[in-house]
């Protein structure tokens, strides 16, 4: 994580925590803290990516490098839905999950140049059509009425579809390719083990601020990952049942797929925001 979202972050946690101690004694009985047994969220993530991968053969040692936002033509805004839900199976536990998509493909880019090892003259097209799913467990340390505090363990399934299609006059280390055409893509589901916090401050009847920090890495087979997810939440409660809920998303992260025959290093990252529904009893 930057340190401009380091500071956002902290800034945030105290901003919150002298407003609820400032304020008079408002009436709770309208607390916007998250209550109830099971929450359910549906909305719209619009954000901005930063992306890029290199694939290293390991008997050739030549390599590719894309830059798909950077030179090749990759959208680097998209506007996705998000599902996200929690269910209070206790006191003290609960278990959470959200699902994220980003359905990015750039237009078929003319180009002439070198991408790592490969020449290329001719048409480039890059896409990005990867999926987060994610799963934990949440411990409440505190809970009552302006303020929740939950450590969260669980798993992070990160399905990257990454790739790109070349064809024209196409060569690797100045040997041609045959039949002009060449398409090298990541196509792996990575579960990843994930340990944080969430908690939320009520600041008025009704409404509610947000924060989660998540690290998320380790090693599984043939990948290695770390990766911050973080976020920072508003939250208004419109009903007994309903509430609206708008957050600022950030996501880093470098994962290695070491393979047989090939290296593939991936450097994925995006920010943005989140405007969704939620719907709990």
């Amino acid at each position: 994580m930057t340190r401009e979202w380091w500071s956002i972050c902290i800034f945030l946690m105290l901003s919150v925590q002298g407003t609820a101690r400032a304020a008079d004694e408002p009436d709770w009985s309208d607390t916007a803290v998250i209550d109830g047994h099971f929450a359910l969220g549906v909305g719209a993530a619009f954000n901005r990516f930063d992306t890029n991968y290199q694939f290293t053969d390991k008997e050739s040692g030549a390599s590719i490098f894309v830059d798909g936002e950077g030179t090749l033509g990759l959208p680097r805004t998209n506007i996705s839905p998000a599902l996200y839900g929690m269910w209070r199976i206790g006191e003290k536990h609960g278990i959470g999950f959200h699902y994220f998509s980003s359905s990015r493909e750039g237009a078929s880019l003319e180009v002439d140049r070198d991408i790592g090892d490969l020449n290329i003259t001719g048409l480039v097209t890059v896409f990005d059509r990867s999926r987060f799913y994610y799963a934990n467990y949440a411990y409440t340390f505190v809970d009552n009425k302006t303020s929740q505090v939950n450590g969260i363990l669980g798993l992070y399934g990160i399905d990257l579809k990454l790739g790109f299609e070349a064809e024209g006059d196409i060569t690797i280390n100045d040997v041609p390719v045959v039949g002009g055409f060449i398409k090298d893509e990541v196509n792996q589901l990575i579960p990843l083990p994930v340990i944080g916090i969430d908690f939320w401050v009520a600041v008025a009847p009704r409404w509610a601020l947000g924060s989660k920090l998540a690290l998320i890495g380790g090693s599984y087979k043939e990948y290695t990952a770390l990766v911050v997810d973080a976020s920072i939440r508003a939250r208004f409660q419109m009903t007994d049942h309903v509430a609206l809920m708008l957050g600022a998303l950030y996501f880093n992260g470098d994962i290695d797929i070491d393979e047989n025959d090939q290296r593939q290093e991936i450097s994925y990252g995006y920010d943005g925001f989140v405007l969704g529904l939620d719907f709990n009893w």
